[in-house]
Formats: C-alpha cells, structure tokens, sequence
C-alpha cells in the first residue's frame, strides 16, 4: 500500500497539524490543540523520488501520530476527521 505524500500533506495541514520547514530535506508536522503543541508530530521527505510514500514509513509515520496504520490511512482517506482522531487520542490516555 502506498499513499501520495501530497494527500498526507493536505490530511495532516486540515486536522490540526502546523506544517513547518525546519530542514531543506523534510517538511515537520506538529499537531496543534487550541494554538498548542501537544508533543506529537511526523515529518515528510521534500525529495522529488518521494511523492508516494510506502513501506514501512507509512507504519512510522502512524506510530508517530499515536495511531495504527488503518487508523492512519482513514485519516489520510478523511474518514477519520479531526475530532475523531482527538477522540482516539483521548481514549488512548494522551492529554490533548
């Protein structure tokens, strides 16, 4: 299974994630709560060879975000919305 890093971008900017361009090489993603950091964040490749992400780092990429990999391709897909992912968030114990 892959997943277009551009719908990645656009699933993580839409549901509360600030996208900031630390290094010439990533983009980062930190997930904001009413205007706060609350410590959980990924980070995408700006290279040209990236543009479909796969294997095993959508795995990380959903480790990093608190979630499984099913839960993180329905965020992706926008079946997960905001709020539910806040929810499954909560329900996992993270103070968000």
């Amino acid at each position: 299974m892959t997943l277009k890093r551009n719908e990645i971008d656009s699933a993580l900017t839409t549901k509360g994630f600030c996208k900031v361009d630390r290094k010439k090489d990533h983009y980062y993603y930190y997930l904001k709560v009413d205007g706060i950091d609350v410590g959980i964040f990924t980070k995408i490749s700006r290279g040209s060879k990236a543009r479909e992400i796969g294997e095993p780092l959508l795995s990380i990429m959903a480790k990093q975000l608190k979630i499984n990999k099913k839960q993180f391709i329905a965020f992706v897909d926008c079946t997960v919305k905001y709020r539910d992912y806040l929810e499954i968030l909560r329900g996992k114990g993270i103070n968000v």
